[in-house]
């Protein structure tokens, strides 16, 4: 429903998956942690909840850029360029607003 009413309105969805493609210094830190929910016998976090999610996106023909960084930078970039906005709960993207007379991109969170 929502790329469908996103796409009615006029905007179009590209999906920014940071740090979902492990680098082999996260992989050792990912393989810790298991290996403590193991002996605790308790996991928080549905396993590569990221790659899930951008890979829904994708069968629903969304762009989805993966990364091994935070990819907040490029994010700014893209929305600053492309005149898009950005959705998203990561409040890091308030120190990309100046104070000026233009705000570089609207920032949208608990969108519903």
């Amino acid at each position: 429903e929502f790329i469908d009413a996103s796409e009615r309105s006029g905007y179009k969805i590209i999906g920014f998956i940071d740090k979902a493609i492990s680098t082999e210094e996260t992989f050792g830190k990912w393989k810790m942690r298991r290996m403590n929910e193991l002996i605790c016998g308790r996991k928080n976090i549905m396993a590569n909840m990221s790659l899930f999610l951008g890979s829904i996106f994708q069968s629903f023909g969304v762009t989805v850029h993966f990364s091994t960084v935070d990819c907040d930078d490029t994010i700014a970039a893209f929305a600053l360029h492309l005149k898009g906005n950005v959705l998203s709960r990561d409040c890091d993207f308030f120190r990309y607003y100046k104070q000026s007379s233009r705000d570089p991109f609207c920032i949208f969170s608990n969108f519903h």
